[in-house]
């Protein structure tokens, strides 16, 4: 069902982005500690491959940077269809949260 098909993507593409993000740079970004929220938008073009990527809320320019390498890495994926053809998709939306703790 395309509900859990939805689910499924959305946890799939989190699991990456989490395990691909390199908190490690936030420790020298002189940022206020806390919760701090990035959200990148993408599309999936016909060919299966990210693109159209724009980062909003990012507090500093090297967790921008950080999202968009990350998305970049995403692998290939199965283009979707729409009456059998092979569309894009835009407006993904991925949240990521990063913690800042000294």
């Amino acid at each position: 069902n395309i509900a859990n098909q939805k689910k499924c993507f959305s946890n799939e593409i989190k699991a990456f982005v989490y395990k691909e993000f390199n908190s490690a740079i936030t420790s020298d970004l002189g940022l206020p500690e806390g919760l701090k929220n990035i959200y990148v938008s993408m599309s999936i073009n016909k060919y299966g491959k990210v693109t159209n990527i724009k980062v909003r809320g990012a507090p500093h320019k090297k967790l921008e940077e950080e999202a968009i390498r990350v998305v970049k890495k995403l692998p290939k994926m199965t283009p979707a269809r729409h009456e059998g053809n092979v569309v894009s998709v835009d407006g993904f939306l991925i949240p990521i949260s990063v913690n800042i703790e000294y």
